[in-house]
């Protein structure tokens, strides 16, 4: 039955995960649910991420950045390995967590994984919403602290960070101060920002973000109508060609029915070489339209008239009168 689950109708509150089975990526298929949805796995219940809002979603960016940053301040001079990922699940022994943003420092996880065992040295999360509908991330606090991870919680509705260490601390850092970020054994790292900019920064990553995705959208229907015009375009100028094609062979028929008239008249004043002439004149394919005008009777005087006259062959069908 949950392969017929989709975001759009996963419960709210989760689903009871099964004390037997392994929370991992393998057990997640087995069981029929898409493993492409965005999922955790919290305190046994398997929850669907639903989106939270472009505040939500377009802060990973600029958290990533500040993370960077800090990082590259405090370790950049040295050897250790580091690196700063968005949206990896990493498993932990109740479940798999998907912080918004998450730091390793030393091991650090295949770029191309998108679930972890590496345990990181800090995760963000980045939480918009209204206190009073925060139990989950609240959830997650206990079992980063017991593993000996750092926590770095972004509060956009109260416009501050707070940090919560390894140790259990917490410091809550407010609109003019500059948060310290602790990377475990390896030190703490202060923002070279403080806290209005940061929040200012995930805004703005927000607004760069709702504009970059309007151009996309500009460009690609300016695409469709561009590509609609050459259609169009392209069926003008067939239509036109082919009423150009139709008027010539109008003008064609014109003149034929005209040069029809001219060789009767010529047949019946007896100007044999008027008819001679205006035969060869022609080629294959115009002579026998001609003909066709003139019917049987005058075709073959025609034809008749040219052979007494010994008249020259055609070079091209080698025919004298009509075909």
């Amino acid at each position: 039955m949950w392969a017929d689950l989709g975001i759009d109708n996963f419960p709210a509150d989760g689903i009871v995960w099964p004390r037997s089975l392994a929370p991992t990526v393998a057990s997640l298929e087995w069981l029929g649910l898409d493993a492409e949805l965005d999922w955790e796995i919290i305190g046994g219940r398997l929850y669907v991420k639903f989106p939270e809002g472009k505040a939500h979603l377009r802060a990973k960016g600029a958290i990533a950045t500040w993370l960077v940053q800090a990082l590259a301040a405090l370790l950049g001079s040295t050897e250790t390995r580091w690196d700063v990922r968005e949206e990896i699940r990493v498993q932990f022994p109740r479940g798999f967590y998907q912080p918004d943003a998450t730091a390793f420092v030393g091991e650090l996880p295949p770029e191309e994984d998108a679930e972890t065992a590496v345990r990181p040295v800090l995760v963000v999360e980045v939480e918009s919403r209204a206190r009073g509908n925060r139990r989950r991330p609240r959830d997650k606090r206990a079992d980063y602290r017991q593993l000996g991870v750092g926590q770095v919680w972004v509060w956009l509705a109260d416009e501050k960070v707070e940090v919560v260490r390894s140790d259990g601390s917490v410091s809550v850092y407010r609109p003019g101060e500059h948060p310290a970020i602790p990377f475990g054994e390896y030190g703490d790292a202060e923002l070279a920002v403080e806290v209005t900019t940061v929040l200012a920064g995930v805004r703005a990553e927000q607004v760069r973000a709702e504009r970059a995705e309007q151009r996309a959208l500009d460009e690609s229907r300016q695409r469709q109508q561009a590509e609609q015009r050459a259609l169009d375009e392209s069926r003008q100028r067939q239509q036109a060609e082919q009423r150009a094609r139709q008027a010539e062979q109008e003008t064609r028929n014109v003149q034929m029915q005209v040069r029809a008239i001219e060789v009767r008249l010529a047949l019946a004043l007896g100007h044999t070489t008027e008819v001679q002439e205006a035969l060869l004149s022609l080629s294959l394919d115009e002579r026998g339209a001609l003909c066709e005008l003139l019917g049987p009777n005058a075709a073959e005087a025609v034809s008749a008239i040219l052979a007494a006259q010994d008249a020259p062959v055609d070079a091209d069908d080698g025919h004298q009168g009509c075909p």
